[in-house]
């Protein structure tokens, strides 16, 4: 099995930022070493938030070197009036696409240090934004390269539809996540066959929550409602209002002890190595076997809950159920618990 670390947004190769969330300002004073890779970075930017973007002023000087160079927003300017008033028109015209947005970004050649920086950057949209399903179908964000091209006409001889499939969707909303949101985190690997295997995400609420709550950690597998019945951990907690806080979540190949162990890992990778104290599951022994590993020195608990399902399976009667109910969840003395 392939495992994949996965930091989706890689801002290192821009001057002045980090691996981490960009503000208006961030991009305001980037800088690029080529046209190339500062239309890379205003892709990812308007694929991770929901936009199309397309070219428009380029300036050079006589050798052909590129001096400025401007992207829009795919909706910016409007259709001509002449179109929209012909009277003679003969098939139905097209649908709107223009709403005269004004976001734009611009760069210019620094002639020192022959870079170029930004020169206008404005984020104001005048329409709703896509979401991650939807963003694909800007023509900016759907480019084929020759390689896309070749597979494509292979799975056509093979007569195999082209398709996305659910990893590569959600693979691709998580890196859309990454992009936009400062802290996320997300890591996942593949089997033999390159396929996902195991994924796990937070967000940046889920690490404040934890470093604020996560002395108790609650998780368990016991939620298999997706398409193809793979195992949904939710890591969960309690804050100071005595409501539920989601620490993380991860979908997991199988429940065994492989399994479990790289889905706690991750949390803590996640979470900068932050141990709870205590964690409560529904008893799988195989998920004690990981937590016995991965937090060797952390108490193991069985969630009340599940004590209590178990206990209408194995004890006969309702007066016994319900008197161990009682101990369970009730407050009773010392003295009387020893004598039950």
């Amino acid at each position: 099995m392939c495992s994949t670390g996965v930091n989706f947004v890689q801002f290192s190769s821009w001057e002045g930022s980090g691996n981490q969330d960009v503000d208006i300002n961030q991009i305001k004073n980037m800088k690029f070493d080529s046209v190339d890779d500062a239309r890379s970075f205003y892709l990812g930017y308007a694929k991770g938030n929901g936009f199309g973007i397309r070219a428009t002023n380029l300036d050079h000087d006589r050798k052909g070197r590129v001096l400025r160079r401007k992207w829009v927003c795919d909706k910016q300017g409007s259709r001509r009036e002449e179109y929209l008033t012909n009277k003679d028109r003969k098939r139905k015209p097209r649908l709107q696409t223009r709403q005269n947005c004004k976001a734009c970004f611009s760069i210019g050649l620094d002639s020192d240090t022959l870079k170029y920086s930004v020169r206008v950057f404005m984020d104001d949209h005048s329409h709703k934004l896509a979401t991650f399903r939807e963003v694909s179908s800007h023509r900016s964000h759907r480019n084929l390269d020759e390689g896309d091209y070749a597979q494509i006409d292979a799975m056509g001889k093979n007569c195999i539809r082209a398709f996305e499939s659910d990893s590569q969707a959600a693979i691709s909303y998580l890196e859309s996540k990454a992009f936009t949101e400062a802290n996320f985190y997300c890591r996942f690997n593949t089997d033999d066959d390159d396929r996902l295997a195991n994924i796990f995400w937070r967000d940046s609420h889920s690490l404040f929550e934890y470093k604020c709550f996560g002395d108790v950690l609650v998780f368990d597998t016991t939620y298999k409602t997706n398409a193809y019945g793979k195992p949904l951990v939710l890591f969960v907690g309690v804050n100071n209002h005595s409501a539920t806080c989601v620490f993380g979540a991860a979908l997991l190949l199988d429940e065994t002890f492989t399994s479990y162990k790289w889905a706690l890992t991750k949390l803590m990778d996640s979470m900068g190595s932050k141990h709870p104290l205590s964690i409560m599951t529904d008893g799988d022994e195989a998920m004690r076997q990981a937590i016995d590993e991965v937090f060797p020195n952390c108490q193991h608990r069985v969630c009340g809950w599940h004590v209590a399902r178990n206990t209408c399976a194995h004890i006969n009667g309702p007066k016994k159920s319900s008197a161990f109910r009682s101990f369970i969840f009730d407050h009773i003395d010392e003295d009387k618990f020893d004598e039950c």
